[in-house]
Order: C-alpha cells, then sequence, then structure tokens
C-alpha cells in the first residue's frame, strides 16, 4: 500500500533587472497571451518520447541519504523473507479458494514499469476473470465505462471481478505474492504503486512526476496506499509520489508499513 513530503518550493533570489524601455515593454505587450494548463493538464519540458536519462535531467530528483538504499534494501530482503515464510499457510488457502472459485490460472502477471523505465512482471493473485480483456473491450464501448477507465485506469463496479476477487482487492491480500518481487529486487515493500506503461502520460503531464517515479523501485505499499487510494484523485495520487521520492527517508517507509495493516483492513479507497 508509500509516504508523502512536501515538495521543495524553495527558490534562488532573483537579480535585479533593468527596467525595460517603453518599446520593449510595448513589444510585450503586444505578444498573444500564454496559454495556461490545469494541473492535470501541464506538460513538462521533455518530449512525451524522450528516455528515461532525459526525463531525469530535466526533473533531478533528491539524491536519498548517505546509507539509504543499502538499508533499504535490507529491510526489504529481511521484510519479504519474514512476509513469504510466515503468510506461507494464508496464501495457500487463498490459491486454493481461487481455483474453486474461478478456477486457473491462481496468478496473474501483470506488466509493469519499473525503476528508470524498465519493464517488469508483478505477481497478484487472480481477482478477475480468464475473459476480463473481451469484456473491457465491450465495456469500453459505452461513455460512461471509457471516461472512469481513463481518469483512473480502473472501475469502482467492476464487472470482471470474482467474487473472492472483490474481497482480496478490498483487503489488498491478492498483492501477497509481491513479496516475491521484493525479495528478487524489482519493487520495493515501500514506493510509488507500479503502473502500466498507459499510464505515464499522467505522470509525465505533472512537473517532476515521471521523473519521481522512475527514480525509484515501486512498492507494495506507499503514501498513496495509506492516503485514500481510490478516494483521491490521480493528480494527487501523482503528487503523493512526488513528495514520497523527494523526502524518502527510513523513519518515513517504517511510518508507512505501519500504517498499512489498518488501511488494507478498513479498505477505504480499495476496489
Amino acid at each position: 500500500m508509500g509516504v508523502s513530503e512536501g515538495r521543495d518550493r524553495s527558490r534562488a533570489p532573483r537579480r535585479r533587472q533593468d527596467r525595460p524601455s517603453a518599446a520593449a515593454r510595448a513589444a510585450i505587450a503586444d505578444r498573444p497571451p500564454r496559454r495556461q494548463h490545469p494541473i492535470g493538464e501541464r506538460l513538462h519540458a521533455v518530449a512525451p518520447a524522450a528516455g528515461p536519462a532525459a526525463v531525469a535531467a530535466a526533473h533531478p530528483v533528491p539524491r536519498s541519504h548517505v546509507g539509504y538504499d543499502a538499508l533499504k534494501r535490507v529491510i526489504d530482503i529481511a521484510g519479504a523473507a519474514v512476509g513469504l515464510v510466515g503468510g506461507l499457510p494464508l496464501m495457500a488457502a487463498i490459491a486454493v479458494a481461487v481455483l474453486i472459485d474461478s478456477g486457473r490460472p491462481v496468478l496473474y502477471r501483470a506488466r509493469r514499469v519499473g525503476q528508470g523505465g524498465r519493464d517488469i512482471t508483478v505477481l497478484k493473485f487472480r481477482t478477475m476473470r480468464p475473459d476480463s480483456e473481451a469484456i473491457l473491450a465491450q465495456l469500453l464501448l459505452e461513455p460512461m465505462f471509457a471516461m472512469e477507465f481513463s481518469e483512473s485506469y480502473k472501475l469502482r463496479d467492476d464487472p470482471r471481478c470474482t467474487r473472492l476477487g472483490r474481497l482480496l482487492r478490498r483487503t489488498s491480500l491478492d498483492e501477497l505474492p509481491q513479496l516475491w518481487n521484493v525479495l528478487r529486487g524489482t519493487m520495493s515493500l515501500v514506493g510509488p504503486r507500479p503502473i502500466v506503461e498507459d499510464e505515464l502520460p499522467k505522470y509525465r503531464a505533472i512537473p517532476a512526476g515521471e521523473a519521481s517515479y522512475l527514480a525509484v523501485k515501486p512498492g507494495i505499499t506507499g503514501l498513496w496506499q495509506v492516503s485514500g487510494r481510490n478516494d483521491t484523485t490521480y493528480e494527487e495520487r501523482v503528487e503523493l509520489d512526488i513528495a514520497y521520492v523527494r523526502g524518502r527517508s527510513i523513519r518515513g517507509d517504517l511510518a508507512i508499513l505501519v500504517k498499512t495493516p489498518r488501511a488494507a483492513l478498513r479498505g477505504h479507497g480499495a476496489y
């Protein structure tokens, strides 16, 4: 489920400039007005096709504190190992329940964007019907569903979900197999929620959004997951990811981990 810290809004002091001449002021006045973009439409300086290196150069992300990455990796390995061993009976029971409820496959392998823009395969217990892609294609022909899906890449009352799948999603138990991703090093216990490639333009539309996401490993939990999840707007979700990355610390990660069980049990914004 990451922690959000406020953005660094400090600015360098502005230098005094000479007053423009009358001719210069007249020329400026004759220029067409610049188009103003709302927060969800702002474009950053890098073209959409720019690679991770160009994105990082345009919106540099503050470096983590000395030793943070190494200690975070130790916590990830220890936490994932304990979770996999201790949670094995629960995961076995969920696997059997999925088989009984809707058959095979038990696991869903989702393609997501990882750190640095690398493709990663994220594991989850399957919560949707095997023919979910065909169902989605039909749903998106209806404007109401198409609009909702384009905003968050989710549907609140998703007819593709199985009966058991709704429960697993509401409690986030479907994400337990991602502990294996953490152990392998493609994910972290805490970080931005993993996204599909089609969601990158939404991060790209907010300055530093894409650069912040690509700077760290996606996480099982994060500031967004303990801050309302889908009850927030997509723009707010990106802002939370930016704040987490800019202020990331071991103390902050531990605070998120402590808040995660309660947020999962409450199920607010989970669907």
